[in-house]
């Protein structure tokens, strides 16, 4: 399955469990599904390519297409909770487009992809030489490498705050070492560079909770364990695949201090 129809489908699945979930009264577990379906789209690499495609049919503002607009609806579903999700998404989303414009990379007319003037340079340059070609390949990358990430700090003062100053103070924690993934990662990784650690921590965070509650008793150990973990300075591989969703929060929250710890 293609990530074009993964996403489709991810779609769909979300839209008729929100769907249940508004006409049960009880709803937890439709509510449940589709929050599991939303998660699942956080962490589905996407570009403005797949965005706009025919089958998808995303569209920038999110406003034309169809599914744009169901989408949109879910914003103000009568559940809290979807509601944040699905408004997470789509600002997600929203970034994603600004980004790749910002950095030449939106697709055009023609369903290609349009090229900053810096590499349309580069290939008037590097075409007088036809045997150069590897030289155009190379240096078209390092156009693509240099423009600033979008995430390279964590403003704590953006972390949504829940009223529970445990749960807060954890959000802040996980955002401050999910934050550390960008100036960990190697220079050419531009996937763990485009996640927003805010959004993962409150993400992994909101799992944590709904999972172990709050962090007292026999939880605060499981809580003691993922936070040790996540803030191991030998331990920067779990952060990226924390942040870029290769490990999901449900996956972290069950996972044995063994398996999340470095191998150093």
């Amino acid at each position: 399955m293609g990530e074009e129809d993964e996403l489709v489908e991810l779609f769909e699945k979300a839209r008729k469990a929100a769907e249940k979930a508004s006409k049960d009264v009880a709803g937890g577990a439709d509510e449940a599904r589709c929050l599991d379906a939303i998660r699942a789209m956080h962490v589905l690499p996407v570009t403005t390519s797949l965005l706009m495609s025919t089958k998808a049919c995303f569209v920038s503002a999110f406003l034309i297409c169809p599914v744009g607009k169901q989408l949109r609806s879910l914003t103000k579903h009568s559940r809290p909770q979807i509601q944040r999700a699905s408004m997470d998404l789509l600002d997600i989303w929203k970034k994603t487009v600004a980004v790749e414009a910002k950095n030449g990379c939106m697709p055009s007319s023609e369903g290609g992809t349009s090229k900053s003037t810096s590499e349309v340079k580069v290939e008037k340059v590097i075409h007088v030489k036809p045997q150069t070609k590897l030289q155009v390949v190379s240096r078209q990358i390092v156009e693509k490498v240099n423009p600033i990430p979008a995430y390279t700090s964590v403003k704590l003062s953006s972390i949504p705050k829940t009223n529970e100053s445990t749960r807060d103070k954890i959000r802040e924690l996980l955002a401050e070492a999910l934050g550390r993934v960008s100036s960990e990662a190697d220079v050419d990784d531009l996937k763990a560079r485009s996640y927003d650690p805010v959004r993962a921590a409150v993400t992994v965070e909101t799992v944590m909770f709904e999972k172990l509650g709050l962090s007292r008793g026999v939880n605060k150990l499981k809580y003691r364990s993922i936070m040790f973990n996540m803030k191991d300075s030998n331990n920067p591989d779990l952060r990226r695949r924390v942040l870029v969703g290769e490990v999901r929060p449900e996956q972290l929250v069950n996972m044995t201090p063994e398996e999340m710890a470095s191998d150093e």
